[in-house]
């Protein structure tokens, strides 16, 4: 994909592609998450879908929920107009899986029950909407159910940001070599939460020195475990980038 320039929110336009160059999709996106009007395109070049996503944000435990604009199926046929119609969509556009999503569309909003399947056609979740929003779930995944009431939720530190950045503020030590050099700034971390809620693979995407960079790996690797992510129920990986703060008192 293409990124352009960060605005002062934090948001950068992102076009993605097929293999052969035809756009297959375009949107805003903030901290890796897309945000307001997405639209999607047919390897043809064939107008596919406008899908509206909710702001991004950080902390959030809501799920992230997707407006339906219009949709055309691979033949042309517009199954959903100015927000309404019946749906047989995919409405995951950056995923490398595909998840089709049947039900109907009211109002640019999920009506009723919905169901997802594979590319297989295989029965993946069944979901129930009232007026857009999520009454209750079912995924069935390798012989299990797991129920929910939210399509997603982020991993979260036990006791949320504040408990997080609490521990971050009694393990980390502002280096003295670069306290007498006057060195402030930013340290961005990424790391992975696993599926059980630990903490792994952190790593310095962007640092200000080589001893603050170390000190702000110590404080997120020895981070107390997190509230895993869930999507539709089930815990999965995620990958997480957060800034530990050096400034000078």
């Amino acid at each position: 994909y293409n990124e352009g320039l960060k605005d002062d929110n934090g948001v950068r336009p992102r076009i993605y592609y097929y293999p052969d160059g035809v756009e297959k999709a375009s949107a805003n996106f903030q901290s890796d998450k897309p945000t307001g009007t997405v639209k999607t395109y047919y390897s043809n070049g064939a107008p596919q879908s406008e899908l509206i996503f909710e702001p991004y944000n950080l902390w959030q435990q809501d799920e992230p929920v997707i407006g339906i604009i219009d949709y055309w199926d691979s033949a042309g046929n517009q199954v959903v107009k100015a927000g309404n119609g019946y749906c047989h969509c995919n409405l995951s556009p950056f995923l490398n899986r595909v998840i089709v999503q049947s039900g109907s569309v009211v109002n640019g909003v999920k009506a009723g029950e919905w169901k997802g399947n594979d590319e297989n056609g295989n029965l993946k979740f069944t979901e129930s909407y009232n007026n857009g929003l999520l009454v209750k779930g079912v995924q069935y995944y390798n012989g299990e159910m797991f129920e929910y009431r939210k399509t997603e939720q982020r991993a979260s530190p036990v006791g949320g940001a504040k408990a997080f950045y609490e521990h971050v503020s009694k393990v980390i030590s502002y280096p003295l070599k670069e306290r007498r050099k006057e060195t402030q700034g930013t340290v961005f971390v990424e790391f992975i939460v696993s599926e059980g809620g630990d903490v792994q693979n952190a790593r310095v995407l962007k640092g200000i020195s080589k001893e603050c960079d170390e000190e702000a790996i110590k404080a997120v690797s020895t981070s107390p475990k997190w509230r895993p992510g869930l999507l539709r129920g089930r815990p999965e990986k995620e990958q997480w980038i957060l800034p530990i703060i050096f400034k000078l008192r």
